[in-house]
């Protein structure tokens, strides 16, 4: 049943192309010779330009179509070829075949709409600039699509250019299945600084073969995305991709580089690229990030890169507050707001700050000098990243603000539902410390403005702001909450010595017994608490002690006096302990 399913549909494709391929302006009808050795330039634009009068497709059946000038295609014209030949990796020879031998570029698109499909461009003596060159000067060119295209011999040049010009953009066009074999660039994407090419997807296609110093070469625009496209010329003389300026999305894409030469990378993003995305299959080898991207490729020699995703504010769970209900380590713009403190109902662990501004007043609340979060030099800080969770009952007096390198940025304010909102925004970051800010606008109203606040968040680079506490880190942080440490009472004495060993699972230890005597603790190597590991013994009798000496460093000696005294101890990581503090 399945099969008879999959037949019906293929003979039903098979059928909608025949069929749209009759509808379409024959070529060779119109004066366009296949397999003639003489320029068909002349020919091929003449049908061309009678297509676009009439608003019809192009079909050209398979054969060898020779030019040595560039057809011009402008909206509206599509031509479909007969197939794109029986192999991508050799010569081609068969399927519909545009043989250029110009110096230019031997196809240009130049308006919306127009498009290629089922062909072969080959440029049979490397002398040409581009294979297909989609151009927006000064206008808008919109929905180009190619499909099932293969662009073969553009050693001298690039395979597929996409370019925005004198205030011109190249949007939403789509390429499936393009194919591009031996280039010296295979794909280009460039924009001038008053131009764009944003949002083009690229679905599947092959990048491969020699001659290339750049497999994906990009120079501005935004959201182009490449579907499972694989590049993998067995080397490039300068990158498999680079990224120079602007943004690409690869999604499951395949890079491979069998034969790269040893310090050329493979993946390069440049200084002014940044917020791009790379996950698939890697093979392997020098990856260079100076922007801020995300690449989730990992072999052997690599393991990605991304930017840190916790939240950096300190007391974001508002659970320390001085007696007028700030939370520590923020401040408030304005004594005579009101301010309390609560559980928060809506996220466990952290506490909701209640905001009351009063009439024709505004009121910003920010971490306070000195524990806003700092920047260093890679390029991760030059974006920030913040949000809040807020509740108000009034519209469009709660938002976010930042000071950027570029100005005031704000988030959208809350719609006054009164439910819990996500207020966020993204920031260029100045040179200065971040100055994230809670603003509420009050100013214009005679009521008092009543807001929930919790869950401040920042982070740097390309990550999402958590809506959670601030992690304490190894190399230090700051606990707003409680400290709870491990207690032990499980231990023991090496035979016919006094020698303590304790488990290291705990920071308390309860010293059961009478008569101790303890002279070295952990003096094992395999035993030994790390340096700075800070312990109290908890003795529950008198008449117990503790030797002072070269392993023990005591203020002096010690021996208890009854019930709970203790030792606090610090270890210098080398199995010797000094004194912290004692109660006897």
């Amino acid at each position: 049943m399945k099969a008879q399913v999959s037949i019906y549909l293929l003979l039903s494709l098979l059928l909608i192309s025949t069929t749209i391929f009759a509808q379409c302006l024959d070529a060779t009808q119109m004066g366009v010779s296949a397999d003639s050795e003489e320029d068909q330039s002349n020919a091929l634009q003449a049908v061309i330009d009678s297509a676009e009068v009439s608003g019809a497709c192009i079909s050209l059946p398979a054969g060898i179509y020779y030019t040595n000038q560039p057809l011009v295609f402008p909206a509206g014209v599509n031509l479909m070829g007969g197939g794109m030949g029986t192999n991508a990796t050799q010569t081609p020879y068969n399927g519909t075949l545009i043989w250029y031998t110009g110096d230019s570029s031997a196809i240009e698109i130049r308006g919306s709409n127009a498009g290629l499909s089922n062909l072969c461009v080959y440029n049979p003596n490397d002398s040409a600039q581009v294979g297909v060159r989609i151009i927006a000067d000064n206008q808008l060119v919109e929905s180009v699509h190619l499909s099932r295209v293969l662009i073969y011999g553009f050693t001298d040049g690039s395979g597929l250019v996409l370019e925005g010009q004198n205030q011109g953009g190249i949007a939403y066009a789509s390429f499936y299945d393009l194919r591009i074999r031996h280039a010296k660039v295979g794909i280009k994407i460039e924009e001038d600084e008053n131009s764009f090419v944003n949002s083009n997807n690229f679905f599947h296609g092959v990048i491969s073969g020699g001659g290339f110093d750049y497999g994906l070469y990009v120079n501005g625009g935004n959201n182009n995305i490449f579907y499972g496209t694989v590049i993998e010329p067995p080397s490039s003389q300068e990158a498999h991709i680079y990224v120079h300026t602007g943004q690409i999305i690869g999604n499951q894409i395949r890079v491979e580089g069998t034969q790269q030469a040893t310090g050329v990378p493979v993946i390069e993003f440049d200084s002014l690229s940044s917020q791009s995305l790379l996950t698939g299959f890697y093979a392997g080898g020098p990856v260079i990030n100076k922007g801020d991207n995300r690449i989730e490729l990992f072999a052997s020699n690599y393991a990605g890169e991304g930017s840190l995703s916790s939240n950096l504010l300190v007391n974001a769970a508002f659970t320390l507050a001085d007696t007028n209900a700030l939370p520590e380590y923020w401040s408030v713009s304005n004594s005579q707001a009101l301010l309390v403190l609560s559980e928060s109902e809506y996220l466990t662990g952290m506490k909701a700050l209640t905001v009351q501004v009063p009439p024709y007043q505004t009121c910003e609340l920010y971490p306070q000098s000195g524990f806003a979060p700092s920047m260093g030099e890679h390029p991760m800080y030059e974006y920030a990243n913040f949000n809040a969770l807020v509740k108000t009952s009034t519209g469009g007096r709660a938002k976010l603000i930042y000071n950027s390198a570029y100005g005031i940025v704000s988030s959208t304010a809350h719609t006054g539902c009164g439910d819990w909102e996500t207020l966020g925004l993204q920031a260029i970051t100045s040179t200065s410390s971040p100055n994230p800010k809670i603003y509420l606008d009050n100013s214009s109203r005679s009521d008092t403005l009543t807001v929930e606040l919790t869950a401040p968040s920042l982070t740097f680079g390309q990550n999402y702001p958590p809506a959670q506490a601030s992690v304490l880190f190894t190399n230090g942080g700051i606990m707003t909450g409680t400290l709870s440490t491990s207690i032990a009472d499980q231990y023991q004495f090496i035979a016919g010595t006094n020698y303590l060993v304790l488990p290291r699972n705990g920071n308390v230890f309860e010293i059961n017994g009478s008569s101790i005597s303890i002279s070295r603790i952990n003096h094992s190597l395999g035993d030994r608490f790390p340096k700075g590991t800070v312990i109290t013994l908890l003795f529950d009798t008198s008449g117990n002690s503790v030797s002072n000496g070269a392993y023990i460093n005591l203020k002096s000696s010690f021996t208890t006096s009854g019930a709970n005294t203790s030792l606090t101890l610090v270890s210098k990581g080398d199995g010797t302990w000094r004194e912290i503090d004692r109660n006897n």
